[in-house]
């Protein structure tokens, strides 16, 4: 295997880093005079902790957009991780679902068991995870093993992230977001100094609604976000440079109205309403699309 063994960093604005974790995911990195906030964790194939060191020496925060693997392969890395109470109640569930199927399970286990199990379940599909964007570009172009996600022993402490909560970077003032619709519990986060919109994957042009999450609540979510259009010039997503795609760039700039009108058309049933299936489970998926948007739900 040839290509970069070590994640693409790009400054985006000044004091903000994109970091590309080999085509898996994006995480970002915002500093200020006094303190950083590091906005999700990854997949967990690259040594996150030591790439955040070398970019700053600050006390760092460290808060996820939502729990899927991609995005907190790595949290475990730090002692406390920002997390809302509903994701973190759809972590465990996912987490004690998957350990439910291992031989190993039974129903008498002990705390220290179940988080034993939890953090196997939760290795195993970051690397099925780390495979499958594998074989839809990134080994050609990335040099990394899925085998390299590590077996963390601990789970962090989950700190509730509330909307609109605040990071106070020193001079810079990060504001968190309720946009529900990916995930129950998703977050997004508003940086008023570069004027950049971190929307994990609740706002991209490939929405995905999962668990139980409804059109209609995904909806009223995008139209909450709208109203602070006019503090953001840019939207980066969670996965900027996608698989083979090392393209470093905010997604286009009618994603937002764009996610609104799909939503809005299946809501109002005038949607062309397609099938498909979930490239990440196989389960059946609806899909429609408006202009740079597809939804499936």
């Amino acid at each position: 295997m040839a290509g970069m063994k070590l994640p693409l960093i790009a400054e985006i604005a000044k004091n903000t880093y994109a970091i590309n974790e080999f085509g898996m995911s994006t995480v970002y990195l915002l500093t200020g005079t006094k303190r950083a906030l590091l906005i999700d964790t990854g997949t967990g194939v690259a040594n996150l902790r030591e790439t955040v060191e070398s970019l700053t020496d600050l006390p760092c925060d460290v808060a996820l957009t939502h729990s899927h693997m991609d995005h907190i392969g790595n949290a475990m890395q730090f002692p406390e991780v920002y997390l809302s109470e509903k994701d973190q109640a759809f972590l465990w569930k996912s987490l004690d679902e998957a350990a439910a199927k291992l031989p190993e399970f039974r129903t008498n286990l002990t705390p220290s068991e179940q988080e034993a199990l939890r953090l196997q379940c939760l290795q195993t599909s970051c690397r099925e995870y780390a495979d499958l964007i594998g074989t839809m570009g990134a080994y050609d172009i990335y040099d990394y093993r899925p085998s390299d996600i590590p077996l963390f022993d601990h789970f962090p402490v989950f700190l509730d992230l509330e909307e609109g909560m605040s990071f106070d970077l020193g001079g810079r003032l990060v504001q968190v977001i309720s946009t529900p619709g990916h995930t129950p519990g998703g977050r997004s986060f508003l940086d008023r100094q570069s004027r950049i919109l971190f929307s994990g994957d609740a706002c991209n042009p490939n929405l995905l609604l999962m668990f139980g999450c409804t059109v209609e609540e995904t909806l009223e979510s995008l139209r909450h976000l709208e109203t602070f259009s006019s503090e953001f010039d840019r939207n980066f997503n969670g996965h900027i440079g996608y698989a083979g795609d090392n393209v470093q760039r905010a997604v286009p700039d009618r994603v937002l109205s764009d996610a609104i009108e799909v939503c809005r058309q299946v809501t109002e049933h005038t949607a062309r309403i397609q099938t498909e299936r979930n490239f990440l489970n196989g389960q059946e998926l609806r899909t429609a699309v408006c202009g740079t948007v597809k939804i499936s739900f």
